[in-house]
């Protein structure tokens, strides 16, 4: 036996080995029961490699052969506990049986170091054994994921193509982003992240992960890569984040045409399938997996260069952590995409598999190396959205978004989002071109200055784009169309409201209102038309408030009727000097109001004081015989006898806002 000095060097390497990281809390995230039961098996089997090593220790061995088998050990006992780990985010997960997997590594680790330093035979690791069998290792084989309970919605929110739809959870949970917060926390906290102020992140990396074909790859990428950047120094995360932000466009190009490739060749014959499959597995192995592979191995070694070519990036990616060396294992085929990209392959439909240069490649695995590959991806994705909203600074708002933030999502995911924030759910959009289009599920009367809105929020994303077309699907008739310039004339009204008030004023969106209604009915009838809604919005706020106006609803009111006037000005820039009479008349009734206002007495004030001054008249006598006209032309909307009081909008409270 060595002497107790060698033992006591070689029960070191059992002492050292950190501790276990304690359990989180919550165990969210629904999985189906084919990936848990498959990685559950692993987890169990590397659970009794464990004990399997403990219980050969060879303590009569020769120095270099009882460490190497104890250092086995160790890197076994090191991947159960990334095999455990990796299932904690997921709803079979059973807390109380993960804490005993804990321990019994620890306790078994540390009762075989004690054994070896005595010389004597380590004990038997009976905790650790029985714990094997308590694991719970099958589902029902009905388990299904579904996304529509993970959000708290009735319905799926994934499009025809499968592709996830954030802006339809947003739609659900429109101007309510502390119910959606309390929705997706819970998930947040089971995938070991803080929540961030960023609800389009936020919900976008719950959906990737839990939706991925392969979701606890897509949590241990995830994972992988957050922590990469965590850890890097700025700079080099900067020049990840920076490869990646300008290929954004890309990469939603690629993964939209992928699932459309996956959506029509399931109704198509074998051979079809056979060669989409091998095209989109190509796809997938020479843009997500090269690019995020690479910036695996990148924040590995501390030091950022372009991605090389797949046979660099796979053989970097083989001497690499964990992960990139499954990646690498499992979906990079070299002889599969070689063949692909040198039209080198054939798919033989008897055999069943593909053929390059005389090697035969099962169609399983070709699948099987896809799955993979797209949950990687899809996993990376959401590491990239945690990454760039959990460094959003913590200071006040700004209101209008920023098509180069750095903080935020693509412009173009974020432009789509804001539709579904102001409840309009968006089944299509076409955003990349000089005219954007987006195809609503309905367009009512309410929708309309909310679609105003979210074309606002787009043409602030899009700058490049010059007009903006709404459809209704099932429908080829444009019932919104606004031009670019149009938006930017409405820009300060808008962010004049949107810094002074809690909800958008009805007559904020004057200026896009005229433009719009211009391009459907004559320029004379949509100028009278605004002039009509210009009172109608005066009216708004003079009749939505208290009898008896305090300091501070004077004071909102004073504000209302500024962003009126602003509207204004800013819509005649719009009209032509024919068709300017009436908003004028409204114009100038609004400045005598706002100057008499401060000359009306004590507070509180009597509204009806405000009712009678001759201005106020006025524009009551103009609504009257100017209208009622439609909100907008080409939607219908029930009859308005008198003026519709919506609730009055009060003022902005300070703090920080949820952003998308």
């Amino acid at each position: 036996m060595l002497p107790y000095a060698a033992r006591e060097r070689v029960a070191m390497v059992l002492r050292e080995v950190r501790n276990s990281r304690p359990l989180r809390a919550r165990h969210t995230l629904p999985i189906e029961a084919g990936p848990w039961g498959s990685y559950s098996d692993g987890l169990v089997e590397r659970l009794r490699e464990v004990a399997a090593g403990l219980e050969a220790v060879p303590i009569h061995a020769s120095f270099g052969n009882l460490n190497k088998h104890v250092e086995s050990v160790v890197a076994t006992r090191n991947s159960a506990l990334s095999a455990l780990y990796a299932l904690e985010p997921f709803a079979p997960f059973d807390h109380v049986v993960g804490d005993r997997v804990l321990r019994a590594l620890d306790i078994s680790l540390a009762q075989t170091a004690t054994a070896l330093a005595a010389g004597v035979e380590p004990p038997r690791p009976s905790d650790l054994l029985k714990i094997c069998d308590e694991w719970p290792r099958r589902l029902h084989a009905g388990t299904e994921v579904n996304l529509s309970t993970l959000y708290g919605l009735a319905e799926e929110p994934v499009d025809d193509i499968g592709d996830l739809k954030p802006g339809w959870v947003l739609e659900a949970y429109k101007y309510d982003a502390a119910r959606l917060l309390n929705q997706l926390a819970p998930h947040l906290s089971a995938l070991g992240l803080p929540p961030t102020s960023d609800c389009l992140a936020m919900t976008s990396l719950v959906g990737w992960i839990a939706g991925a074909p392969d979701p606890v790859v897509a949590y241990v990428s995830m994972d992988s890569l957050t922590k990469g950047l965590a850890t890097a120094s700025p700079e080099l995360a900067d020049q990840v984040m920076g490869y990646f932000r300008q290929r954004e466009r890309g990469r939603l190009q690629a993964r939209r045409r992928i699932l459309r490739t996956i959506t029509s060749a399931a109704d198509s014959d074998a051979e079809a399938r056979a060669l989409a499959a091998a095209d989109i597995y190509r796809r997938f192995v020479e843009g997500p997996v090269r690019q995020f592979g690479w910036a695996l191995r990148c924040l590995h070694v501390g030091a950022w260069s372009v991605p090389p070519t797949l046979g660099r990036v796979r053989d970097a990616m083989l001497g690499g952590g964990t992960l990139a060396r499954r990646i690498a294992e499992d979906a990079v085929l070299v002889s599969m995409r070689n063949g692909e990209a040198h039209e080198d392959l054939e798919w033989d439909g008897v055999r069943n598999h593909y053929v390059v240069d005389g090697e035969a490649i099962e169609y399983e695995r070709v699948v099987a190396a896809s799955v993979t590959s797209l949950s990687f991806d899809r996993g990376c994705e959401a590491a990239l959205a945690f990454h760039r909203a959990s460094r959003r600074p913590l200071r006040a708002a700004v209101y209008t978004p920023i098509a180069d933030d750095p903080f935020s999502m693509s412009r173009w995911e974020r432009a789509e989002a804001y539709f579904g924030s102001n409840g309009l759910r968006a089944v299509r959009t076409e955003l990349n071109g000089r005219t954007a289009r987006v195809w609503l599920a309905r367009l009512e009367f309410e929708h309309i200055n909310p679609c105003f809105q979210a074309l606002m929020s787009a043409h602030q994303l899009l700058p490049e784009v010059e007009a903006f077309e709404v459809y209704v699907v099932g429908s080829d008739e444009c019932r919104i169309g606004v031009p670019a310039n149009a938006l930017s004339v409405n820009l300060s009204v808008w962010t004049q409201a949107l810094e002074a008030f809690d909800r958008m004023p009805v007559e904020t969106f004057l200026p896009t209102n005229f433009a719009a209604r211009s391009s459907v009915e004559p320029v004379s009838r949509a100028a009278r038309s605004v002039a009509w809604m210009a009172a109608d919005g005066v009216l708004d706020a003079l009749d939505g408030g208290p009898e008896a106006l305090d300091e501070s609803d004077v004071t909102l009111l004073t504000d209302r009727l500024r962003l009126a006037e602003e509207a204004i000005e800013q819509c005649l820039r719009l009209i032509p000097s024919t068709g300017q009479t009436r908003l004028m008349a409204v114009r100038a009734a609004v400045g005598q109001v706002l100057d008499a206002l401060p000359e009306l007495g004590t507070r509180p004030l009597d509204i009806a004081v405000v009712d009678a001054l001759p201005p106020v008249q006025r524009i009551r006598h103009s609504w009257s015989v100017w209208g009622p006209v439609k909100r907008h032309p080409s939607v219908s909307e029930p009859p308005r006898p008198a003026p519709v009081v919506e609730d009055l909008p009060g003022r902005r409270r300070t703090g920080l806002r949820m952003h998308l």
